[in-house]
């Protein structure tokens, strides 16, 4: 996609806009009520509105977005300070996104705001941000879960649930042979199982003016569709849809596809504290990186850059042992009753008090009180006996206004108002109790909790409170080397490689 050079002039109340609406539901805000929400917010509070982003019928569930990367690739011109959007499902609807494209605006000085779900910064604003999040994704998968059970009793017929793998096409719902693109295929399997090599078909798409790559054909001719097998996720229908190779061909070219072996790849593991982790010495972000030793054994590490750039005489960390200390610091004070109750009372205070420090409410208030005084003039002259067609007109201007105003207010009600005490407790308890050692459970508590790790040479301070009033110190070893505190870890270690996921983060 060609980007485009944004024509603005540097403001400090620049701000642009977000929109988007799904393709599995069209019957959720407009992108033209998203953008009419979102001007009245922009005006309320001084913002200049520089610019708007669109994406029709598009999910959230990823960042595959047109509109949506122009605005995170525009933000680095650092033309605009705010991004404002409808609510936090317009930006995305998976937290892993949502995390890594948020820290890509912060990184260039531009703040994200809903404004449905304003959010105050310090505690409140940190567990609400994760609660929304949280509240995004699930909507997001029960909407999915709807989907599948449609697509699942699609696949049972055997009927179209995806595009059609090349040498196929769709009608009426069902695949059926391409008669353009078909004889290709069955041509790229005679000339493989033929003894020519993969080069060979490579160029032989070419010259039909459809380019391929060596993998493209490899998963060609590993796909059993072309030998009539319906495939959709853990359905499996033989004879479900045309076959375009036979067995015999098929055999053909599997027994030299056994001469291609290539070797597994192994994912790297995340760093679980990137983004979160900063210098205590110089205050700098403190971020993965690796070595390789001679016999090919592989370091993980977190590293100072302030180090990197020669400021800072932080050493660097092995990844496994200060993830270890900060997890399990986090897990032995976070779910004290106490702290459960300061965290949940502070939420809700907040959101008490959403209404009257919305400003765009506040002035719609105000509006609305004035228009009430004027309607109570308007009726006291008429029980006075001054009644004419001009004030029955008025009255009924200001009965609409009334109206209208009463609409503006409601819309502008934060959706989650309705959490208590009780409940924001619950959602913390709910997360108690997993094990420290499984890295997917581990990985949520630091994504919903942890605001800030700060790290020395002998102690940590990890803390899951923005204010700095929760929060909890860790050790670490001093004087020795890394190899020998194999013992604090190898436990910790042993459990996320035992988790099959863990390699995914």
């Amino acid at each position: 996609m060609k980007r485009r050079k944004p024509k603005f002039k540097v403001d400090n109340n620049n701000a642009v806009i977000y929109a988007r609406y799904s393709s599995t539901n069209q019957r959720e805000a407009s992108i033209a009520d998203q953008l009419k929400a979102c001007e009245k917010y922009a005006a309320a509070h001084g913002l200049t509105v520089i610019n708007t982003y669109c994406d029709h019928a598009m999910t959230g569930t990823n960042d595959n977005r047109p509109g949506f990367q122009q605005m995170i690739h525009d933000a680095a011109s650092q033309m605009f300070i705010t991004v404002l959007v409808w609510r936090n499902d317009r930006f995305a609807r998976n937290r892993y996104d949502s995390i890594i494209n948020k820290r890509i605006l912060e990184q260039n000085g531009v703040s994200l705001v809903s404004i449905m779900e304003p959010n105050p910064g310090g505690t409140s604003g940190e567990l609400m941000n994760a609660i929304y999040e949280v509240l995004a994704e699930k909507y997001s998968k029960d909407l999915s879960e709807n989907v599948l059970r449609g697509m699942y009793g699609n696949a049972e017929k055997c009927m179209a649930n995806t595009p059609p793998t090349i040498g196929y096409k769709i009608e009426k719902h069902k695949y059926v042979a391409n008669p353009l693109t078909a004889p290709l295929v069955q041509q790229s399997f005679k000339m493989f199982a033929a003894g020519c090599s993969i080069d060979d078909v490579v160029a032989f798409w070419s010259s039909a003016g459809i380019p391929k790559s060596k993998n493209a054909l490899y998963r060609m001719f590993r796909n059993e569709r072309y030998r009539g097998v319906y495939i959709w996720d853990t359905i499996r229908v033989p004879d479900g849809m045309p076959k375009l190779i036979d067995d015999t061909m098929w055999n053909k070219v599997h027994a030299r596809l056994a001469e291609h072996h290539s070797k597994p790849h192994c994912k790297p593991k995340s760093y679980l504290l990137s983004g979160k982790m900063v210098c205590g010495l110089c205050g700098s972000p403190m971020s993965g990186e690796y070595a390789t030793s001679k016999d090919g054994t592989k370091y993980t590490y977190y590293a100072c850059s302030g180090s990197r750039k020669h400021i800072c005489k932080c050493r660097r960390v092995r990844m496994d042992l200060v993830e270890q200390k900060a997890v399990s610091a986090l897990y032995n004070n976070l779910f004290d009753p106490e702290v459960i109750e300061q965290l949940a009372q502070s939420v809700q205070y907040y959101l008490e008090h959403l209404t009257e420090s919305n400003p765009a409410i506040a002035a719609a208030n105000e509006k609305l009180k004035d228009t009430d005084r004027r309607l109570n003039n308007i009726v006291a002259a008429i029980e006075s006996g001054i009644s004419n067609e001009a004030t029955q007109k008025r009255m009924q201007e200001l009965l609409q206004t009334k109206k209208e105003l009463q609409q503006e207010i409601l819309s502008l009600q934060p959706v989650s108002s309705g959490y208590s005490v009780n409940e924001v407790s619950r959602f913390i308890q709910g997360i108690a109790g997993g094990n420290i050692n499984d890295r997917d459970y581990a990985t949520q508590l630091v994504n919903l909790f942890v605001t800030q790790l700060t790290l020395f040479p002998e102690y940590g301070i990890i803390s899951f409170d923005a204010t700095g009033q929760s929060s909890d110190a860790f050790t670490m070893p001093h004087g020795k080397r890394m190899e020998e505190c194999s013992n604090l870890i190898d436990s910790w270690r042993s459990g996320w490689d035992s988790n099959p996921r863990a390699a995914d983060g």
